[in-house]
């Protein structure tokens, strides 16, 4: 198991892959703020629009 590769974050796997709020705010920082700067966003508009979006879909509902 030295290849891994990281495929939470890829469309077609978003229906068997869930990330926790904490992993998406300590592991993807360069991706949310590309993801805010492609948007015209700032960083902390992104993390609450993830944030808001996680809770969303969250398999336990709003936390």
């Amino acid at each position: 198991m030295n290849n891994l590769k990281v495929i939470t974050m890829k469309d077609e796997y978003a229906a068997v892959c869930e990330i926790t709020k904490e992993e998406l705010f300590s592991q993807m920082q360069p991706e949310i703020k590309a993801l805010a700067d492609n948007n015209n966003m700032t960083y902390e508009e992104a993390c609450a629009a993830l944030t808001k979006k996680t809770e969303e879909c969250s398999a336990d509902g709003p936390k």
